[in-house]
């Protein structure tokens, strides 16, 4: 899926699930793209990784 078609169906609540939208915005934090969208985006992306289901490229994380 690219991204102009998960963004669209992330809008209008279309994600059927959990796993779809992690790797949605794990698509968009590896890409680079996501820091280039509206904030909404990121808020999401950012809960995503506060909960485990994303995480930032480069990032080094400790248990």
């Amino acid at each position: 899926m690219n991204t102009a078609n998960f963004l669209s169906r992330f809008d209008a609540g279309m994600i059927s699930s959990e796993r779809e939208l992690a790797e949605g915005f794990q698509r968009l934090l590896n890409s680079g793209q996501l820091w280039k969208l509206q904030g909404r985006y990121v808020s999401k992306a950012l809960g995503l990784i506060d909960v485990g289901l994303c995480y930032v490229p480069g990032q080094i994380y400790e248990n």
